[in-house]
């Protein structure tokens, strides 16, 4: 998640708060669930909800998203 983090350009995002949560199936629990937050240019990795609304949810595995990125 940190290299998906590091490669995200928010750039394009709209002038608001955007929360994207990623959901891995094929994970264990406590690796399972995770939320970028997009805010004033910065973007933020959360392990534990953030307590937002969230804009866009990918519920997905690790090996597709992975691949997806090649």
């Amino acid at each position: 998640m940190w290299d998906i983090r590091r490669r995200i350009d928010v750039s394009g995002f709209p002038d608001r708060r955007i929360v994207i949560s990623f959901m891995f199936q094929d994970m264990p629990s406590y690796k399972r669930v995770y939320w970028l937050v997009a805010e004033r240019g910065g973007l933020d990795l959360c392990t534990k909800y953030p307590g937002l609304d969230i804009d866009l949810a990918l519920v997905t595995t690790s090996k597709a998203l992975r691949d997806s990125l090649s």
